[in-house]
């Protein structure tokens, strides 16, 4: 155990040590951290694909658009009757979703 003042007036070596002194603890240097996230339009329309075309038609009509939020970075995605007919068929913006 670590007392409150030990958390902050000890060095991280000397913290590891006291703590984890019958393991081999090796410290690795530091290195910068930084957030990426992955999301894309194209990742999120192929995930929106995968609720399928009868789910999505029926989030068409009422919503008339789906808004698709990313839980990691808060971009924000909005996708209309065109943009779900270019998912299902990238090569014709006019195919309908249903065949």
């Amino acid at each position: 155990t670590i007392k409150p003042t030990e958390m902050t007036g000890l060095s991280a070596q000397e913290l590891l040590y006291r703590l984890f002194h019958q393991h081999s603890v090796k410290i690795m240097p530091p290195c910068p951290v930084h957030f990426a996230c992955s999301c894309s339009r194209d990742r999120t329309g192929q995930a929106l694909k995968s609720i399928g075309a009868k789910e999505i038609e029926s989030i068409l009509a009422e919503q008339k658009e789906i808004v698709m939020d990313c839980e990691f970075c808060s971009t924000h995605y909005s996708f209309n009757r065109r943009d779900i007919e270019q998912l299902y068929n990238p090569s014709n913006n006019s195919a309908p979703i249903h065949h």
